[in-house]
């Protein structure tokens, strides 16, 4: 048994964010059931990110139709989890077509609003390396049914992100280099929740490594 209140992390290499300034009409994500204000998502992103000296990410409708199919999955299965079908998330973003040099996720479940959830994942070490990680470029985000899923990712290819919502379109970031991923750990938190550290991701030019 799970906890109302439970969140979980995966890690693999993540970028920065700076607070935009739009307005924040509540709309919904590129596909599924997911009901977020996307705005209001990547300002508080933005916002942490800035706090710390971080570049901001911008919202890439790819990451976020992963998210929403992620969140849907979960919801189907009555739990929380990194994995699905199709592997972890990484392979979720190969099979998907997305050429990303590295990603990460924080998922949660049963959290009231985006100001609630992003309290929870700051307060979590490992929820909070993924937000305020500088190599992460991209993010998507997804609300099904109670499971929150956030899915960032350095993309290939482009210029640096930035702070806006576009639902129409997306940008790239230029590959760089992120240094050596750090090792896995897995930690067992208090009262029923369960977290995964540091569960980094990365592909080489020549092959997917996952590292542990």
């Amino acid at each position: 048994m799970v906890s109302l209140r439970q969140f979980a992390t995966l890690t693999v290499v993540t970028i920065l964010a700076a607070a935009s300034a739009i307005a924040h009409p509540v709309l919904l994500a590129t596909r599924g059931e997911s009901n977020l204000n996307m705005h209001k998502m990547l300002d508080l992103i933005n916002h942490e990110r800035m706090q710390y000296g971080v570049p901001a990410v911008s919202y890439e409708p790819r990451l976020t139709q992963d998210a929403n199919h992620h969140s849907g999955y979960q919801s189907r299965m009555g739990t929380m989890t990194h994995n699905d079908s199709n592997g972890n998330t990484l392979s979720r973003l190969v099979e998907a077509g997305i050429d990303a040099v590295a990603c990460g996720e924080n998922v949660a479940y049963n959290q009231n609003d985006e100001d609630e959830v992003m309290t929870a994942w700051m307060n979590s070490p490992g929820h909070r390396e993924n937000i305020l990680n500088p190599d992460y470029t991209h993010v998507g985000v997804s609300h099904i049914n109670g499971y929150w899923t956030q899915v960032f990712a350095t993309l290939k290819g482009g210029s640096k992100g930035s702070s806006s919502y576009s639902p129409g379109g997306s940008t790239y970031t230029s590959e760089e280099d992120m240094g050596s991923p750090k090792p896995f750990l897995g930690l067992p938190l208090t009262n029923g929740l369960w977290s995964t550290v540091n569960n980094n991701y990365r592909r080489s030019p020549a092959e997917l490594q996952h590292r542990f």
